[in-house]
């Protein structure tokens, strides 16, 4: 999960709690439990909703930004926002038939 999908979750999450829609946050928090692909990312989620419900229920709504704040900063530290790594097309290895002619070597 890249740094703004991480930030358009906090966001939607943060108003569907003010509007009272817990439901669709578990949905949400749902959904990017299973798209996702680490476990820190996981983790992540479960924190967001887990900060996010208790600020709100308890009604510590002023502290809402610090707490997004705060979330961003340990996603970022626990790596979440890294940009996956392209494999390699061509392979240095493939005899000549990996490179960008596809096997004419030295010309014509």
């Amino acid at each position: 999960m890249d740094t703004f999908t991480f930030l358009v979750m906090v966001f939607l999450m943060w108003m569907l709690l003010q509007s009272g829609q817990t439901w669709l946050v578990w949905v949400i928090a749902a959904i990017m439990v299973v798209t996702m692909r680490s476990i820190s990312g996981t983790i992540m989620v479960l924190a967001v909703v887990g900060v996010l419900y208790y600020l709100t229920v308890g009604g510590l709504t002023e502290l809402i930004p610090f707490a997004v704040l705060g979330l961003v900063i340990a996603a970022l530290a626990l790596g979440i926002g890294g940009k996956p790594e392209q494999p390699e097309y061509y392979s240095p290895d493939m005899g000549g038939y990996g490179g960008m002619l596809g096997g004419v070597e030295g010309g014509y």
